[in-house]
C-alpha cells in the first residue's frame, strides 16, 4: 500500500491506494521510485512498517471482480460551462453528517468491500434526508450475513448493493463505539508507522474458520438507546 501526497499548491493527501498483488510481494520501492521519477503533481511513499508481513498486507485487499454481474442503472449528469471550485471539502459541505468525517478501520480483514459500502450508504443516507439521518450502517452485518461473500476473507461491492437493496441492512458503527444494532467487532489497529499505541494489525486474531470473521447477527440485540429503525428506499 503507497500512499499519495498531492505537492503545493493544492495539497491534500490520499488516505490509501489499493494495489493488485502478486503472489510476491511487489518491490515498493522500485514502484515508489518509478512513480516519483515521472515528476508528476503528486509523491508516492512506503507507509507500512518495515516489518508488516506481505501476507497481511494481501489480506487488506478482499474486494473481488464481479465480471459477470450487469451493473446498476446510471445517471449521467453533465454540466456546460460551469466553473469548477479551487477546492471542495466534504466536511463543510455536510458538517451535519458525521459518518462524512468518519474513516473506518477494517483491522486485520478484508472487509474493505463491506466497509466501503456501508460508509458509503451512511454518507448518502445522511446527505439525502438532510442531516435528519445520522447513525452509521453496519458493515459488520453486511460481512457476515452476506451469504454470497467470505467475510474477512473477501466480497464483491455490487453484490453488496444489492444485498442491501434486497434484505437490508442494520445500523453499527465503529469498533467499541456501542451504537447501533451491530457495531464493528474486531478492533482498530496500526497499520502504518510505529509510533501508534495500538498493536499491529497483524497480531490481531480473526474469528471464524480461516480467519473468515464474525458470525450473522441476524438477531443482534439492540447495543444503543438511539433509534435504529426506519424505512428506506435505495432507488
Amino acid at each position: 500500500m503507497i500512499s499519495l501526497t498531492f505537492l503545493p499548491p493544492k495539497t491534500c493527501l490520499l488516505y490509501f491506494v489499493i494495489l493488485t498483488l502478486s503472489h510476491a510481494c511487489p518491490d515498493y520501492s522500485r514502484i515508489i521510485e518509478e512513480v516519483n521519477n515521472a515528476n508528476t503533481t503528486w509523491k508516492a511513499e512506503l507507509n507500512f512498517r518495515p516489518d508488516y508481513p506481505c501476507e497481511s498486507i494481501k489480506r487488506l485487499s478482499g474486494s473481488r471482480l464481479e465480471p459477470n454481474l450487469p451493473g446498476r442503472p446510471t445517471r449521467l449528469v453533465t454540466y456546460s460551462g460551469a466553473e469548477l471550485p479551487d477546492e471542495f471539502d466534504a466536511r463543510k459541505r455536510w458538517p451535519n453528517c458525521p459518518t462524512v468525517l468518519d474513516i473506518p478501520d477494517q483491522s486485520h480483514c478484508g472487509s474493505d468491500w463491506a466497509v466501503s459500502t456501508a460508509s458509503v450508504f451512511s454518507d448518502r443516507l445522511c446527505i439525502g434526508t438532510n442531516g435528519n439521518f445520522t447513525l452509521p450502517m453496519s458493515s459488520e452485518f453486511l460481512m457476515a450475513c452476506f451469504d454470497w461473500a467470505e467475510g474477512c476473507l473477501g466480497g464483491g461491492p455490487k453484490f453488496a448493493w444489492n444485498f442491501i437493496e434486497s434484505t437490508g441492512i442494520v445500523t453499527g458503527g465503529n469498533f467499541d463505539s456501542k451504537i447501533g444494532c451491530q457495531p464493528y467487532e474486531l478492533p482498530s489497529c496500526q497499520h502504518f508507522g510505529t509510533k501508534s499505541t495500538k498493536p499491529p494489525c497483524f497480531t490481531v486474531e480473526v474469528p471464524g474458520y480461516h480467519g473468515v470473521g464474525p458470525v450473522c447477527e441476524k438477531n443482534a440485540p439492540m447495543r444503543s438507546t438511539e433509534p435504529v429503525s426506519r424505512t428506506i428506499s435505495t432507488k
